[in-house]
């Protein structure tokens, strides 16, 4: 009887460690997924130059001076030219306080 007793305690015990196991280890997933999800809410997608030049108000070959000159940041993804519309706009606002001053 006393063996059964221990066998079952010993049974409790190492039921408790797992369950606590599987705690931590299940908390450290939502995190570390909570702090993926908020990233990729920040994160903005990318436009392409039709997309980029359609947000500016400008025709293609325009765009692509622009491009040219330095006044747009872009990004090279494989053999394209991707741009932010956020830096889009910013380099736009930049450009128009430079010629107001």
């Amino acid at each position: 009887m006393k063996g059964i007793l221990l066998q079952q305690t010993d049974m409790q015990e190492l039921e408790t460690l797992i369950r606590g196991i599987i705690r931590e280890e299940f908390s450290a997933l939502t995190k570390t997924s909570d702090n993926s999800e908020a990233n990729s809410q920040v994160e903005e997608p990318f436009l392409n130059k039709m997309e980029a030049s359609q947000l500016l108000g400008v025709s293609l070959p325009t765009f692509s001076k622009l491009l040219h000159d330095g006044c747009v940041k872009s990004y090279q993804i494989g053999r394209r030219r991707k741009f932010k519309r956020s830096e889009l706009l910013a380099s736009i606002r930049s450009k128009n306080r430079q010629v107001n001053m």
